[in-house]
């Protein structure tokens, strides 16, 4: 009776008891061992037959099927491949042994480790760019989502630029980007990207002047920089407004607000001592007539 099934690979299956109806198994990767158990349903031997099954199950045990078998694996495994468990549970039912669910096991976690070990590099250059900036990093949380989404998030962060990326959390779900509109007024973007991105779309919140009926967000989804040029291009048409409010601030006493967002609709300027005018300004029509509202005693405002 052989000890243990030698596999491909640095494969190996041990059997935990006499009855052969539990194994032990472990493969290596890169130098980095991976631990599994997988339990066979019980099977019913007749005492004559004892001996005879128990060397036929004996023999080859990776070639047995798989029906009704329970799959276990250790920690680091399934940390490893957690975003990959309903494929792994799929190929467990699909394979027709044991054998060949190793192997496809195997390469799953051969994807998900070049996977993470591109994640890390990517962060090692985000987290470098991030120090010389302002000498702080966040700890990536890397479990939240699939290497898939991974994959194509690094990818369009790098499309953009890390240059642009202001900040961004450890989860990888909020981040700011500056950007320049075609006037270069510079502008910063806070983009919400849930954890079941891209399948479900990424949001993006401007700093912009907005109407009764407008909305001052991105949800039409896309690639990330899809969502820049069309906050690009909606910046654009506030040319005019920002360029009148612009004029009002060099060129008035502005008691409020003191720091204006881009946002930001209202001036309150002095007049005179004790007398100033609050004006709105349409974003739409900012040449146009505007909301006038002075403010002080009567004395002043006639009010």
């Amino acid at each position: 009776m052989n000890s243990y099934t030698s596999l491909p690979a640095f494969e190996f299956l041990v059997p935990e008891d006499t009855t052969f109806n539990s194994f032990r198994g472990c493969f290596s990767i890169k130098q980095s061992e991976f631990w599994f158990r997988i339990v066979f349903p019980d099977c019913p031997i007749k005492e004559q037959e004892e001996e005879e099954a128990s060397c036929e199950l004996s023999e080859d045990p990776a070639c047995r099927s798989l029906e009704g078998a329970i799959f276990e694996c250790d920690k680091e495994l399934f940390r490893l491949t957690e975003s990959h468990q309903r494929l792994i549970k799929q190929r467990f039912k699909q394979s027709q042994n044991l054998r060949e669910f190793i192997r496809e096991l195997r390469e799953i976690t051969e994807h998900a480790m070049t996977t993470a070990a591109q994640i890390s590099f990517a962060f090692g250059e985000l987290k470098s760019s991030s120090t010389k900036r302002s000498g702080k990093f966040p700890d990536i949380n890397t479990q939240n989502r699939s290497p898939v989404s991974f994959r194509k998030l690094m990818a369009q962060l790098d499309a953009i630029g890390w240059s642009s990326i202001k900040s961004i959390d450890n989860n990888l779900s909020k981040l700011t980007v500056e950007m320049e509109d075609s006037n270069e007024r510079k502008h910063q973007i806070r983009i919400i990207i849930p954890s079941t991105w891209p399948s479900d779309h990424a949001r993006a919140l401007m700093d912009i002047p907005v109407t009764k009926g407008e909305d001052p967000e991105d949800t039409k989804g896309g690639t990330l920089p899809s969502i820049l040029r069309r906050c690009r291009s909606r910046f654009d048409t506030y040319h005019d407004f920002w360029r009148a409010v612009e004029d009002i601030d060099q060129h008035t006493c502005v008691l409020e607000p003191l720091n204006a967002s881009r946002s930001c609709t209202t001036r309150r300027i002095v007049l005179q001592r004790h007398c100033s005018v609050q004006l709105e300004i349409d974003p739409h029509r900012p040449m146009g007539l505007c909301e006038i509202r002075f403010l002080g005693s009567e004395e002043f405002t006639g009010a």
